[in-house]
């Protein structure tokens, strides 16, 4: 039985840092809560325990955002393939089978799926990874030019300050960066660094910018002339790349998923927020010398901002221009830009093989394929259920599922993509709830108020 009381010590836990190896749960409201969640009343309520030992409290989902899972031991598995659905979702495994309808992944996490083709957007080859960062790392791999002005909280970047946070990381020459910004500067004072050849002083060599400031969106590049006899350190110059491009949307709404895709090839730049596309530039000139692998962003501002489900994962190198009529062939693209498009008769281990329009049978190494496409009729997004949740796997997989159950063992649920699912709880790394609503302001700063049912008679 599961008692609903009030536990005197609640607000001071809610606000704490969670302890290590425990679970957090965290609040619409923006508190947090350590202890372990143990299961769910369906999608209804969680039942969740503060310490081992202490009695087990009922929390409706209506006031969850998210619960956090404490990092236990665990195999990063073996998956070869990554699938990214029409919703975003992105899920890895091994291709166990590909029919007229349906793509078959077998997952270390949640066995075997069956995919169908209508709602897959693109596969990719895991060749070094389809996630260049899963997420944002340690603390100690960022570097601030000041060292008040940004900081790395539970996975978020979080400033309050004029300053700039970087890091390297591993190349890809196509990279697809996707996060969430919430606060004052949503709208008004991001600046997003990438393919930075100096990660340690980012504005001192050759790079990629996005601001955003208002409703506007500016791309720039940096580029250090190569020294010469005249001038050994030549000073790098700043110039806008294309036009400021405009977006309609409300500059005060204090919340915002940006993804930003870039091809440092072709020099194309794409923005999109909140799932639409907004701006996109091209560069045709590139750059004298050497880009880099590093990633920064700025608060130009002294406003309160916090950058979170920060990820940088492999770009294909083209955008969905479907629009729901679906693709006649199969696609495949190269990592050299080659495109070629046929029926794909199999796709396995380290080949794919191709019947391809005016080329023949073709054998293409899985290590040159940067993306697939697959042939369908339509192109269709999985529709949103009652219950909903967004589940974060430990390799980088996002899967939307109506929530049926949580045990203490796996999470059982239900979504048009992929029928009924049964994921192994230790794959999860974090559930997200509520997804169809606006998320909070602000998670760090504590509150004077608890959440509604921490103050009802009945606690």
């Amino acid at each position: 039985m599961y008692a609903r009381f009030w536990v005197s010590a609640i607000s001071a836990i809610a606000i704490t840092a969670s302890a290590a190896g425990s679970d957090t749960l965290v609040f619409m409201n923006g508190d947090r809560l350590a202890g372990r969640l143990l299961d769910s009343r369906g999608s209804q309520s969680l039942h969740w325990q503060v310490a081992e030992g202490s009695p087990v409290v009922e929390v409706p989902v209506e006031v969850v955002h998210r619960v956090v899972f404490g990092r236990g031991e665990w195999t990063a598995p073996n998956h070869e393939l990554s699938v990214m659905l029409e919703n975003g979702d992105v899920l890895q495994g091994i291709l166990s089978g590909l029919d007229d309808d349906a793509v078959h992944l077998e997952s270390s996490w949640f066995g075997g799926a069956a995919l169908p083709r209508k709602m897959v957007s693109v596969m990719s080859i895991n060749t070094g990874g389809y996630f260049v960062l899963p997420d944002p790392g340690e603390p100690e791999d960022w570097r601030s030019n000041r060292s008040d002005a940004w900081r790395l909280s539970d996975g978020e970047l979080v400033s309050s300050d004029f300053g700039t946070f970087s890091r390297d990381m591993p190349f890809a020459e196509r990279i697809r960066i996707a996060f969430d910004v919430v606060g004052a500067s949503a709208s008004s004072g991001l600046t997003v660094q990438f393919f930075v050849a100096n990660p340690e002083q980012p504005n001192s060599d050759n790079h990629y910018a996005i601001q955003l400031t208002g409703t506007f969106a500016y791309a720039r590049k940096t580029s250090r002339p190569l020294p010469d006899e005249d001038n050994e350190n030549p000073r790098p110059n700043t110039e806008p790349v294309g036009q400021p491009q405009s977006f309609d949307r409300r500059v005060h709404t204090g919340a915002m998923s940006v993804v930003i895709l870039a091809n440092l090839r072709s020099g194309e730049i794409i923005l999109e927020i909140d799932g639409e596309e907004v701006a996109s530039w091209v560069d045709p000139r590139g750059f004298p010398g050497e880009t880099g692998n590093g990633i920064a962003f700025s608060n130009n501002s002294q406003s309160r901002i916090a950058i979170r489900n920060f990820n940088v994962s492999r770009w294909g190198g083209a955008v969905d221009e479907d629009d729901g009529v679906g693709l006649a062939d199969d696609v495949v693209v190269t990592r050299n830009d080659d495109r070629f498009e046929g029926r794909i008769t199999e796709m396995a281990g380290e080949v794919i093989e191709l019947e391809a329009e005016g080329f023949g049978p073709l054998s293409l190494p899985s290590e040159r394929v940067i993306s697939v496409r697959l042939a369908s009729e339509t192109r269709e997004r999985p529709r949103r259920l009652q219950g909903d949740v967004e589940v974060s796997l430990r390799d980088g997989g996002r899967l939307t599922v109506r929530l049926d159950s949580l045990e203490e063992g796996h999470l059982a649920g239900y979504s048009e993509s992929g029928g009924e699912w049964r994921i192994d709880r230790t794959g999860i790394s974090e559930i997200l709830f509520n997804v169809y609503e606006e998320k909070f302001d602000d998670p760090d700063r504590a509150r004077i108020g608890r959440p509604e049912f921490l103050l009802s008679p009945d606690w």
